[in-house]
């Protein structure tokens, strides 16, 4: 089962990291010498990078949530 790790959080001031937006997640749970990480950009929307024994991808996906883009990223990893 893939989870998601925040990765990295912005906000202003000095707010604890709890209290900042995360826009990307490292996944965890991947198979070994694969990679991923899920992003927001483009606006609002969460996109998915995977790196298979170290060589990278595009970026891949158009999702609302980053919950929607890691259940994408399961049911490719399942289908492999």
């Amino acid at each position: 089962m893939l989870t998601l790790r925040p990765y990295g959080r912005v906000g202003s001031g000095f707010a604890r990291p709890e209290d900042l937006s995360v826009f990307q997640y490292m996944v965890e749970g991947l198979p070994s010498g694969q990679e991923a990480s899920i992003a927001k950009m483009k606006g609002s929307h969460w996109h998915v990078l995977r790196r298979h024994g170290g060589v990278q991808g595009p970026w891949t996906g158009d999702y609302e949530t980053a919950e929607e883009a890691l259940a994408a990223l399961q049911r490719e990893v399942e289908a492999e």
